[in-house]
Parts: structure tokens; C-alpha cells; sequence
């Protein structure tokens, strides 16, 4: 007869602990819209989003601290249509807000080649997490980058 109580508290305290997480903040997602946008969005939007004093960092390296570096960093491809969002997801981080996209470009500006030029793509995918601060800007991007194809894992033998 004891334990009936507390089973009771139990199965009461269940549902609170499956609330689900609070959405991501607003402006986390208007600065998603703008920065996975396709080719030929508006570049002035997308530059006022950074902090002035913007931390990049590449493979772990620190490789720029302007929203000029960023826009190096970033690369033409993202302005010519070639680069091509894989996925992305939004949420909360400390102070401010996180957004981490993966993306994939080919490095090869085909642009500059002959017109009867063949060359074969010469991958890049990344994933890049911007962290926001508490003013809502964009304070550090990470880039994780490798030269490769993108691949997906094999699927898994059905069940017997």
C-alpha cells in the first residue's frame, strides 16, 4: 500500500519532464533565412548580421576578425548559385542563439575556364556554426571543412 503513492507521484511528474525544448530565437531563424538563402540574395542584409569584432576560425584556426574576412571566407560560390545547402538547424547557446549549417561547393571556378574546357568537381563540405550574442549579432563562426564528395552511410541490413 506504500508504494501506491509514490507511483501515483511518478506517473503525475511524467509528462512534465517531456515538455519540449523552447523554439529557437526568432531572430536566429530570420538570420537562417538570410544566410542559406540561394545565389543573388542581398549580401548587405546578410554582412549586417556580424558583430564588428566577428571571430572565424577554420579546422580550428583563427582566420579572419571582420565581416570582410567572413565574406572571403565564405567564398564566391555561395554568391554564384554552386553552393548547395545540405541542412541546417537552429537553436539556443549561451547568451545569444546558434545556427549550424553544412554545405557543399566545387572549388573549381568554371567561370575562368576555357569554354571547352572539361574539369572534374573538386568538392569542398563544411559545416559552419554561427554563435550569436546577446545583441543578436553574430559573434563566431567555426568552420569544420573537408575536400571531399559528401556521402551518406550505408542502410542498415533489414531485421530478420
Amino acid at each position: 500500500m506504500r508504494l501506491l503513492p509514490t507511483l501515483l507521484f511518478v506517473a503525475a511528474a511524467a509528462p512534465a519532464g517531456a515538455a519540449p525544448p523552447p523554439p529557437p530565437p526568432a531572430f536566429v531563424s530570420e538570420a537562417a533565412d538570410l544566410l542559406i538563402a540561394a545565389a543573388g540574395r542581398d549580401p548587405a542584409r546578410e554582412q549586417a548580421l556580424f558583430a564588428p569584432d566577428v571571430a572565424m576560425y577554420e579546422n580550428g584556426t583563427l582566420t579572419g576578425r571582420s565581416v570582410a574576412d567572413w565574406t572571403r571566407l565564405r567564398g564566391p560560390r555561395h554568391l554564384d548559385g554552386s553552393s548547395r545547402v545540405l541542412a541546417y538547424s537552429e537553436g539556443w547557446d549561451g547568451d545569444g542563439g546558434a545556427l549550424l549549417v553544412f554545405d557543399t561547393y566545387d572549388r573549381v571556378e568554371r567561370a575562368t575556364l576555357p569554354p571547352t574546357f572539361l574539369a572534374d568537381p573538386r568538392m569542398t563540405t563544411r559545416s559552419i556554426l554561427y554563435q550569436f550574442g546577446a545583441d543578436r549579432l553574430i559573434h563566431v563562426v567555426r568552420i569544420a571543412r573537408a575536400d571531399g564528395f559528401v556521402m551518406t552511410p550505408p542502410a542498415p541490413p533489414p531485421a530478420r
